[in-house]
């Protein structure tokens, strides 16, 4: 019985992993076509279930996406998510906002303190 325990919930794994790696990959293709607002649909629910990568993303389309979607505030909330869940590439990009002060005050400190905590993740 725990052998098939083992099995069935390793399928699980390995095939929610798939779904997931499929998403994300159909993301960077739609933000590649400047398809914003798919992208967000696919990811908010993957960013509202504490998925760094897919919160790192979000963030990543309100801090570079287009003017018309641009929001810091809402990106820097999601790289905030991003970095308390290992996502090593949102602290950089939190970094990033503090040194050129996008959305928030420019904050040298800040930004060291941001990159040293991206370098801890990667």
């Amino acid at each position: 019985m725990k052998k098939i325990m083992v099995q069935v919930f390793a399928f699980l794994l390995l095939w929610n992993y798939s779904v997931y790696a499929e998403s994300l990959s159909s993301v960077a293709k739609l933000i590649a076509q400047n398809k914003y607002e798919e992208a967000i649909q696919i990811l908010e629910p993957l960013a509202q279930a504490e998925n760094g990568d897919a919160q790192n993303r979000l963030g990543e389309i309100y801090h570079f996406g287009s003017k018309s979607l641009r929001d810091y505030t809402k990106a820097k909330n999601l790289y905030v998510k991003a970095v308390k869940n290992n996502n090593g590439e949102a602290a950089n990009h939190l970094a990033r906002m503090y040194i050129n002060g996008e959305g928030v005050t420019k904050d040298p400190l800040k930004a060291k303190e941001w990159y040293n905590k991206g370098n801890t993740r990667v």
